[in-house]
């Protein structure tokens, strides 16, 4: 019977109402097999469906036998039924189904696949759990690190490393197994699990030398086939690391002059976030590490599209955009264009209703770090009207830096000194040179 249950749920196809009417007819004699199969097939419906088969009782009746069918599953079912969950966004049922499987990490972990792993891993980062709600899995995957990598799959291997450093998991092993078959990695796997693995080595800090190595090898096949994402989150990895470990050969200029290459698609198509991201990379590996960055054709293309660019960006974006291209711009003797500036100055208002203290006050140090007088004019305009905000919100370092601004583009800033004053800033805390105190405060006089 439980056979031939399983032929109706994958004969079913995904169709909503014959898997629901699988469940209404065979709920009482469903196996612990039958119970993974059907939510296998209910967690790649689309989005609007799953919705709608939320509210049907008989979807209701399957989730309330779930811990039953846990208990009487090994690893591939607590696995596919964790995973599951999430997809349908079923929180509390899925917490409790996770924290079964960390209970029974130790034995579950004895006979797992890496897709199991994955699935699981996975599943505990999209919930956002951390390493300290997982004790007993992240051990369990350290000690098998060996296997796990040498067995699965490109993807398998990306998405455990990216649950990984999503649950900020202290895993040394797990990423030293991956960096040694890095070889295998790039040249097997999908751009998109290249990058994801990237990103989890630049949030963890691991130092990758061999997957690094063998990415730059490979720049221009993984500019040309990833998304805007993968190269955002290959470049970001690359800073990230060598800001981590200051040390130059972590920089790869073979990434960096395909990305560069390739700039004007990537300005073109990619989202505001993406070009943000990979503007960052450059210009961190410029701070961090002292490195020469060619970014002329990622700034040409920047100076091009910036008005449109920034149209709908976020202010996190904004800032980030901003700062980078500030950065990169210093010391090339080169102002670029004024479009990304003029289109983030004309959104000042919106920026004073939904920035941060912090974002704000990074906008406006670099304008004046890349010299924008002319279009900085309604960002410190904002800046001096919201100053009580700024400052009472913010802290004195985001105090500073919009300080510093005022000064350095000689903009006197009463308000923005005032609120400082309030506050119980000293001068020396806000780091801005005392030639500039009186100037600063001069219309309060």
């Amino acid at each position: 019977m439980a056979v031939f249950t399983n032929k109706q749920i994958v004969g079913a196809r995904g169709d909503a109402e014959s898997l629901l009417s699988i469940v209404e007819a065979n709920i009482g004699t469903f196996n612990e097999i039958n119970t993974a199969t059907l939510m296998s097939q209910l967690r790649q419906l689309p989005r609007q469906t799953i919705a709608k088969v939320k509210r049907d009782r008989r979807y209701f009746d399957l989730i309330q036998r779930l811990p039953a069918v846990m208990e009487e599953g090994g690893v591939a079912v607590v696995a596919i039924t964790c995973h599951a969950l999430v997809k349908l966004d079923e929180r509390d049922t899925a917490d409790a189904a996770l924290s079964y499987a960390e209970l029974r990490a130790d034995t579950l972990l004895e006979e797992a696949t890496p897709q199991n792993v994955a699935n699981l891993a996975w599943s505990m980062a999209r919930r956002g759990w951390r390493a300290t709600d997982s004790p007993r899995f992240v051990k369990g995957v350290e000690a098998r690190a060996e296997s796990l990598v040498k067995e699965g799959s490109t993807q398998e291997v990306a998405n455990t490393a990216w649950a990984f450093a999503k649950m900020k998991a202290d895993a040394p092993g797990l990423f030293w197994e991956i960096d040694k078959r890095a070889d295998w990695l790039v040249k097997n796997g999908h751009p998109q699990h290249i990058a994801n693995t990237a990103w989890a080595f630049g949030v963890l800090g691991e130092k990758g030398t061999k997957l690094f190595k063998t990415i730059d090898e490979r720049a221009g096949w993984l500019v040309s086939k990833g998304d805007h994402q993968a190269v955002a989150n290959c470049v970001y990895a690359y800073a990230k690391t060598a800001a981590a470990w200051r040390r130059t050969e972590t920089f790869s200029s073979g990434l960096l002059a395909a990305v560069n290459e390739d700039a004007a698609r990537l300005v073109g198509e990619a989202s505001a976030r993406h070009v943000a991201n990979i503007a960052w990379g450059f210009a961190t590996l410029k701070v961090k590490t002292g490195a020469r960055v060619d970014a002329s054709a990622l700034l040409g293309e920047i100076d091009k599209k910036g008005e449109m660019l920034v149209r709908e960006a976020k202010a996190v974006d904004l800032k980030q955009l901003a700062w980078a291209v500030a950065r990169l711009r210093s010391g090339s003797g080169e102002a670029g264009g004024a479009g990304l500036w003029r289109g983030i100055a004309r959104r000042a208002p919106w920026l004073a209703e939904n920035a941060t203290p912090g974002e704000l006050a990074t906008i406006a140090w670099s304008f004046a770090a890349a010299e924008r007088y002319n279009e900085a004019g309604k960002i410190f305009r904002v800046i001096e009207k919201e100053a009580r905000w700024l400052v009472d919100e913010g802290d004195v370092r985001s105090a500073g830096m919009a300080a510093w601004a005022f000064a350095t583009l000689r903009v006197p800033a009463p308000r923005l000194m005032e609120a400082c004053d309030k506050r119980g800033f000293k001068w020396e805390e806000l780091r801005v040179q005392d030639k500039y105190q009186e100037f600063l405060r001069g219309r309060r006089r």
